[in-house]
């Protein structure tokens, strides 16, 4: 079952900063902070000594890759690139046209 991220209003993070961090390094992080209408996102960056490619395995990576590469194949390359344009020139929420 998950929860809801906690979300508050600029104001009332300024009057106990602390224990909005305090809450995050517990785990029950992200904390939202909503401030002029816009929401920004808290939360805590992997810990010193943390190792981000520990588990990285360049062979599944290449997989992975390769398989992905087969989704589009036998997709006309012309027609693909004229769709994105196409798109990018629509507005649509939260990107305006190019």
């Amino acid at each position: 079952m998950t929860t809801e991220p906690t979300s508050i209003r600029y104001e009332d993070f300024l009057s106990r900063p602390d224990d909005v961090f305090d809450q995050i390094d517990r785990g029950n992080g992200p904390v939202y902070v909503e401030r002029s209408g816009r929401r920004y996102r808290l939360e805590s960056q992997a810990k010193p000594g943390d190792e981000v490619w520990a588990k990285y395995d360049p062979a599944k990576a290449l997989q992975a890759l390769r398989s992905a590469a087969r989704a589009i194949e036998g997709i006309d390359r012309e027609d693909l690139l004229a769709g994105l344009r196409a798109g990018r020139s629509q507005n649509s929420s939260g990107r305006p046209a190019d």
